[in-house]
């Protein structure tokens, strides 16, 4: 056997393998979803509110927007600090610049709590199943 190929996975990589192949059993030997299920809008509200459909959720994405903006208002004026203080103090350029930066994840969450905001009211200002696609990508960036 090649040794190139053989790989050694830790005790949680093997627990990880094996519930994902139990969860991909699960999928294909379980109950199908009858296709009237998956049609219409599950997650949308029928009656309008103040003659705005789906007005519940779309001021339910509001929070989501104003936290996101927030964060990453947060994080520009952290960025700025730090540059500020770099400038009245310089350190050499291996200590000022780590190769990648704590505060990506940050970053990335942020905007994914705006992108998953605009992804929720594309999808309640007229819900059909594209649009719901488009919300779930949406909240993934967050995710």
């Amino acid at each position: 056997m090649n040794p190139a190929l053989s790989i050694r996975l830790s005790r949680r990589e093997c627990a990880l393998v094996a519930l994902f192949a139990v969860l991909g059993g699960a999928a294909l030997l379980g109950p199908a979803v009858p296709a009237a299920l998956l049609a219409g809008s599950p997650f949308a509200h029928a009656a309008p509110a103040a003659s705005v459909p789906n007005l519940p959720e779309l001021l339910g994405s509001l929070p989501m927007a104003v936290v996101g903006l927030w964060g990453l208002r947060w994080l520009r004026w952290l960025d700025r600090a730090h540059e500020e203080a770099q400038d009245r103090a310089p350190v050499p350029q291996a200590v000022a610049l780590p190769p990648i930066d704590p505060l990506d994840c940050a970053w990335m969450f942020f905007a994914g709590l705006v992108l998953a905001a605009a992804g929720s009211v594309f999808y309640h200002l007229q819900p059909d199943g594209m649009r719901l696609a488009a919300d779930r990508a949406a909240v993934s960036v967050a995710l």
